[in-house]
């Protein structure tokens, strides 16, 4: 994800603002980009089935 976090398999979230997920096997990583800073900043790592619970 450092060299290139739009790589892979990501998703952009519906319903919030910039905000993506990663999966990674059972897991799910929440994330948003920013391009000015060259930062990720990882939100949450879960479980597939608690990462989506609001």
């Amino acid at each position: 994800m450092a060299a290139n976090p739009r790589q892979g398999d990501i998703r952009k979230l519906t319903g919030v603002d910039d905000e993506w997920r990663r999966r990674v096997g059972d897991w799910r990583i929440r994330f948003t980009i920013d391009d000015a800073a060259r930062a990720v900043v990882v939100l949450r790592v879960l479980p597939r089935g608690a990462a989506y619970e609001r």
